[in-house]
């Protein structure tokens, strides 16, 4: 009876001893594992933290571009936070933007005059690199209470340049509307340097919004000789493309993710608990998002679906960013989708302009290609030569998502 107690406290020992080296190991490897990753991290442009990469980016700007920085947040800071009441999105788009009721617009122009200057003298400042607005604080919570108390105003401060443009136009005062169009795309370009994917995401909106408006401010003329001169819009729209923002973005969305893991790990785990899966977890989560750098910044038809980013494990929780990633990246294809068709009616505008006509459907020439976008713009003209459909075809190679994305867009121009 003794030998067996003797050889079961032995076995346990073993055990005990067996557990404590299995720890211990797995936390030397986890940590050994971060520092590894954060090294191939930093050298493709992260941070271990957010100051740290704010600095990085700011550090190499000019005063005069932190001024217009500075700018846009005062103007987002005196942004009223909802459109006065009386007038609605749908007032704002096609035919109707015609019938809004005048006065109601003035009373929304004069409820944001004063964000309305400050965002007019931040895009005037005329720069094409814009600062990052840094936390107070590194600690994730606080940066994320930050971050979602600021995603709604830059929406707003766009609605009110809508609302400006549309208002102009119904003035007769086609360059004073296109002027609050410059001003809104320079605000998507603001936002789309914030560094997180939900701030990308709301540039992508500005731009959604400021796209249309130029869409509803071409048809509310009745010949392109009313228009001013578009060649700054179409120069500005070239530089608001979004997919070379893609690599920021997500630099800054995965070093504001290690803040994440790190704060998450210290205010919910027991600090040997914590040591145990911080390292592994944050390890792998910068892994994903440096494949997922490598994928998306690759030519529009080397983006397919059998080569996207392997999915780490679920007990990692980076399974769950995935989902968002994929919709993100679709949703960037969509906007350059839309920027370029935009670009492409401004060109036809002026060609029409000069010739009096379209050109022939045989002479048309797609700013977009298979090769840098995965999809072709599409070319109808009427019967009578006056309208023209544009439209988005993907390549049968392109991602399942991407080419959904960009097929659902359109534009219609008819003078």
């Amino acid at each position: 009876m003794k030998r067996l107690t003797f050889w079961l406290a032995g076995i346990l020992a073993f055990l005990v001893v067996l557990i404590v080296l299995s720890v211990v190991i797995f936390v030397l490897t986890g940590k050994s594992a971060l520092r590894n990753k954060l090294a191939v991290w930093e050298e493709a442009g992260g941070a271990a933290t957010m100051a740290e990469y704010a600095e990085k980016w700011n550090g190499q700007l000019t005063e005069s571009e932190m001024q217009a920085g500075v700018a846009f947040a005062n103007a987002l800071a005196a942004t009223p936070s909802e459109n006065p009441e009386e007038i609605s999105d749908n007032d704002l788009v096609g035919d109707e933007a015609d019938t809004a009721d005048l006065q109601a617009l003035a009373t929304c122009v004069e409820a944001a005059e004063e964000a309305l200057a400050l965002a007019h003298d931040a895009a005037d400042a005329d720069v094409t690199r814009w600062p990052i607005a840094v936390a107070e604080s590194d600690s994730y919570m606080d940066m994320l209470g930050e971050t979602v108390e600021s995603l709604g105003n830059p929406r707003s401060l766009a609605k009110f340049l809508r609302i400006e443009a549309v208002y102009r136009a119904r003035q007769g005062d086609m360059e004073g509307a296109f002027e609050s169009i410059e001003t809104g795309l320079r605000l998507a370009q603001y936002e789309t340097r914030q560094p997180t994917l939900l701030s990308h995401l709301v540039a992508i909106a500005i731009q959604a919004i400021i796209l249309d408006t130029i869409d509803t401010t071409m048809t509310q003329v009745t010949h392109p000789d009313t228009l001013p001169d578009l060649s700054s819009i179409d120069a500005l729209l070239q530089r608001s493309m979004m997919r070379p923002h893609v690599r920021p973005v997500m630099l800054g969305e995965g070093t504001y993710g290690l803040s994440m893991y790190s704060d998450m790990a210290a205010r919910s785990m027991p600090e040997v608990l914590s040591g145990i899966l911080y390292g592994h977890v944050a390890a792998r989560y910068l892994e994903y998002l440096l494949d997922g750098i490598e994928y998306y910044e690759r030519q529009a038809l080397q983006r397919t679906d059998a080569n996207q980013p392997p999915i780490p494990p679920k007990w990692t929780g980076v399974s769950l960013l995935a989902p968002a990633i994929e919709k993100y990246n679709a949703a960037v294809t969509r906007c350059d989708a839309k920027t370029l068709l935009a670009r492409q009616a401004i060109q036809l505008t002026e060609y029409y302009r000069e010739h009096k006509a379209f050109p022939a459907s045989e002479d048309f020439q797609s700013l977009a290609t298979n090769e840098a976008h995965g999809f072709v713009i599409t070319y109808t003209l009427s019967d009578d030569g006056h309208t023209v459909t544009l439209g988005c075809e993907p390549h049968p190679d392109f991602n399942t998502k991407e080419a959904d994305a960009v097929s659902k867009e359109t534009w219609e121009l008819t003078w």
